[in-house]
């Protein structure tokens, strides 16, 4: 995997690269090397690849509920609701298990693939007393 590749997955799926240097056990520098000039290793290729293949697992799960959840609603609204926290803090009380940032990406993920099958979103934070 070339760097570019590597470092564009990171960045959509929300990691940040110390969240990379800690996966791998390296320090940041090292992650962000492999960003810049040097080629990943395949172990890091390996992890990124298996961290992408997850989120594309639960954005299509995402989508698909939805799509389940409208087809069997009497609303008259289509229009998928969606939120997210506020902040680290926010998702923390939550008990979310991914970081705000992680969080956020997955949801535009989700928000991105609704629209590509020509539905409507809608994305508010988490209201603070839910969490």
């Amino acid at each position: 995997m070339e760097s570019a590749q590597f470092k564009t997955m990171r960045e959509t799926l929300g990691y940040t690269s110390q969240d990379v240097a800690d996966a791998m056990s390296v320090n940041e520098r090292t992650a962000r090397r492999w960003e810049i000039t040097v080629q990943p290793p395949a172990d890091a290729v390996a992890w990124m690849q298996d961290q992408w293949d997850r989120t594309v697992q639960e954005v299509a799960s995402a989508v698909e509920y939805n799509t389940r959840k409208m087809a069997v609603s009497d609303e008259s609204s289509t229009r998928v609701q969606l939120s997210r926290y506020i902040s680290q803090g926010h998702a923390a009380r939550a008990g979310e298990g991914y970081s705000v940032r992680r969080h956020a990406a997955i949801v535009g993920l989700i928000a991105f693939a609704l629209s590509l099958e020509g539905r409507d979103w809608e994305i508010a934070y988490k209201p603070r007393e839910s969490a």
